[in-house]
């Protein structure tokens, strides 16, 4: 049996993040990124989300694109971390 998905609670931080949450731990990255993202666009120092929001980042792997946009940097952030 599906469990039940609780109905959305329009403007509260704390709904946000569970909705958000509840994507993350089914490995739907794209669509909990997206609910962090929100999340932190009202509340920027949301520590959970910014956690949850580099974790998701963190599994995504480095953005198509990237090597060719900064490699200096990168290099430079991978060498000194």
């Amino acid at each position: 049996m599906r469990p039940r998905r609780r109905p959305p609670v329009l403007g509260t931080s704390g709904q946000l993040f569970a909705d958000a949450v509840e994507p993350h731990r089914a490995g739907r990255l794209e669509s909990a990124a997206s609910l962090y993202g929100r999340l932190l666009q009202r509340e920027p120092d949301h520590f959970e989300a910014l956690n949850n929001l580099g974790a998701v980042t963190q599994a995504r792997g480095p953005p198509r694109g990237a090597w060719d946009e900064a490699p200096g940097t990168l290099r430079f952030c991978w060498r000194d971390s």
